[in-house]
């Protein structure tokens, strides 16, 4: 089975969108475990585990390129480590609420004291969605739509499911994980602005 990872791999590397689906479908699963068993109470009241999911996939897929082939095993890991790695950071968050709360009490005067960023920074925000805003037109409208449903408006996948003519909130989901994947790819293809 190394044999047919690597080369599984090595087509999703270079963004092919067959491959991607079949990556996500192959980790989906074991994703969901690791958030399962880790997302505590508190995590349980604020976030939803299958966004979660998905968030944590959109990061593997964005790190794709730059992850050696280790093997299979290693690649498991790997993305344990990013799922552990999102948790710890909701986990942050969400103790350090009083902290964000002080942050903004600071006021405009104080942006990098408030965690702001500096020029740098927001030139290559810029950048980014630039590059974001072309690899989202290059998208099929339909998967276009789902990600803007769920990523602009929030809305839970039952809701998107009504709104695309999904057969369910599973649906929904499939379609905008798939949405993700070509988006990861359109990104990878459009050279950034």
């Amino acid at each position: 089975m190394g044999n047919g990872f690597s080369d599984l791999l090595r087509r999703a590397k270079a963004g092919d969108a067959d491959a991607l689906t079949q990556l996500h479908g192959r980790y989906e699963g074991l994703l969901r475990g690791v958030v399962l068993r880790r997302l505590g109470p508190a995590l349980r009241r604020r976030y939803d585990a299958d966004d979660i999911v998905q968030s944590v996939f959109a990061e593997v897929l964005a790190a794709l390129p730059s992850f050696e082939d280790r093997g299979e095993d290693a690649f498991r890991h790997w993305v344990s480590l990013v799922a552990e790695r999102k948790l710890a950071s909701k986990v942050r968050s969400c103790r350090d609420g009083a902290g964000a709360q002080r942050e903004r009490t600071l006021g405009d005067d104080a942006p990098f004291a408030a965690g702001g960023r500096g020029p740098a920074t927001e030139a290559g925000a810029a950048d980014d969605d630039e590059h974001l805003h072309a690899a989202l037109l290059a998208l099929e409208p339909a998967q276009r739509e789902v990600l803007l449903l769920r990523e602009s408006t929030g809305l839970p996948f039952d809701a998107i499911a009504a709104r695309i003519g999904a057969a369910s909130a599973d649906a929904a989901r499939m379609r905008y994980a798939r949405a993700l994947i070509a988006l990861r790819a359109g990104w990878a293809r459009t050279p950034p602005a």
